[in-house]
């Protein structure tokens, strides 16, 4: 139900304004367009070679909202289908023979070893297609960092949970609820979702939510 809830995204300072105020950043606005205009008049805009070193935009940047849309869903279902099978393999370890380690923690080291290949595999792909002008944001390197390690504690959380509740049912719970946490962030923090119709859609979404999660866990006895 979380696909019928939409983001009204940020608001800009003109929509905020007053209506007085409003009326003043306009003109303001216009005025300093002019001036930009008139200094564009002496000086000639960059050649197209320019532009396309300083602003290398990326496939998704060209898209339009619809096509970005579409492309962004369809990505979403794929990482979910990967993110689903990622347990399979210590599955099947465990459930195979008796003498494997029990203990899902014992597969951690192997698995973050590989996410680590993988990742560094695929990204010196990516530095090859782009002739070693990578795009990377200075600003996301420690945010991603931090990232990484509270997802490898909820990751090592999630492997005892398994050992302890079994797949079937720690799968559904630890699946759901990020999606209810990060929702909130969305209302409480950051404001992306606004207006009576959202809301109730959210709710609604929410009681489906911990509903599940309460029977799925009762389902253990």
């Amino acid at each position: 139900m979380f696909l019928f809830v939409k983001s009204a995204g940020k608001k800009s300072k003109l929509e905020e304004e007053s209506p007085g105020e409003r009326a003043r950043l306009i003109s303001s606005k216009q005025i300093q367009d002019s001036n930009v205009a008139r200094l564009k008049s002496h000086h000639p805009p960059p050649s197209p070679t320019t532009r396309k070193e300083d602003l290398d935009d990326s496939w998704v940047d060209r898209m339009n909202p619809k096509t970005k849309k579409i492309a962004g869903s369809l990505m979403a279902v794929a990482a979910g289908l990967l993110f689903g099978v990622s347990f399979n393999p210590v599955t099947h370890l465990e459930q195979s023979d008796c003498h494997n380690p029990q203990n899902g923690l014992d597969y951690a080291f192997s698995h973050f070893s590989g996410i680590l290949l993988t990742s560094t595999f695929y990204f010196l792909i990516y530095c090859i297609i782009k002739k070693n002008k990578p795009q990377v944001i200075g600003q996301a390197v420690l945010p991603g960092l931090v990232a990484g390690i509270m997802w490898a504690i909820a990751y090592g959380a999630w492997l005892i949970a398994n050992t302890n509740l079994t797949q079937t049912i720690s799968y559904p719970m630890v699946s759901t609820l990020p999606g209810l946490v990060s929702a909130l962030l969305g209302i409480f923090v950051f404001a992306e979702i606004r207006g009576a119709k959202n809301l109730t859609f959210f709710g609604l979404a929410c009681c489906f939510i911990v509903g599940g999660s309460v029977l799925t866990a009762l389902s253990k006895n």
